[in-house]
């Protein structure tokens, strides 16, 4: 399994129509059609490297990238259906480009088990924690709820929220549901890194959680894999730093 991470530069506007074009010209003709509806031109080169990220993994893996072709499951997951060896599901907000690859392939081909969810961490200008949370407080469990107290600190509140956020994100979109899950059959129990489905420890899925500090830039974002292992009875969750 690999994650690949982009950080959109401010300039990319800035960057002449011929490479733009140059670059769609790659997708076929539905992935340009959906690109070129965004009205802003920052919003479909994110569209535009996200889509480009799955050829780039498997020209690195030695695969012919001729004739890939992709499908949407009903919920609008996009996967490969030639080849098939490679499973992947992309993510991003802001600056922010993110890919999740993995050649083996645990589960069937439209829901592979694997899911990535990337998030600046700041909460909505004009929020507070406490807004926010109330905003969002049909989609937490109630343990996960208590963990806003009034003395916590804002910093640790405001990356919990978005851990909470990713995880559950990164969960639903590995099973290909996206939205069509309720978050709060997730509970995430981040004193002590257990993650339990509908109040059960899910036997193999393994979820990691990561933040990054791109180069250059003020802003931090949080990021969350998971990802099922056929056979697997464990289950799991790593913290770590790119």
């Amino acid at each position: 399994m690999e994650v690949r991470l982009v950080f959109l530069p401010n300039a990319i506007t800035e960057l002449p129509t011929e490479i733009f074009e140059r670059c769609l010209s790659r997708l076929n003709s539905d992935s340009q059609a959906r690109i070129r509806r965004f009205y802003h031109r920052e919003d479909a080169w994110r569209s535009l490297i996200g889509m480009l990220l799955p050829y780039n993994a498997l020209r690195d893996h030695g695969s012919l990238t001729e004739n890939v072709q992709f499908a949407r499951t009903s919920s609008g997951k996009p996967y490969l259906t030639s080849p098939i060896d490679m499973s992947f599901n992309v993510s991003h907000d802001k600056q922010l480009i993110a890919m999740v690859t993995s050649f083996r392939v645990e589960t069937n081909l439209k829901a592979p088990g694997l899911g990535i969810d990337v998030m600046r961490r700041k909460i909505p200008k004009g929020e507070t924690i406490s807004s926010f949370v109330r905003a969002i407080d049909s989609t937490l469990s109630k343990s996960e709820l208590e963990m806003f107290t009034p003395q916590l600190d804002h910093h640790t509140a405001e990356k919990n929220i978005f851990l909470l956020w990713t995880l559950k994100e990164a969960y639903t979109k590995a099973l290909g549901l996206g939205l069509g899950f309720d978050f709060e059959r997730i509970e995430y129990d981040i004193p002590n890194d257990v993650v339990h489905i509908d109040g059960i420890i899910p036997r193999g899925w393994h979820f990691i959680m990561f933040e990054i500090h791109p180069p250059n830039a003020t802003d931090v974002y949080q990021g969350a894999v998971a990802h099922f292992e056929a056979n697997d009875e464990t289950s799991s969750l790593t913290a770590l730093n790119a």
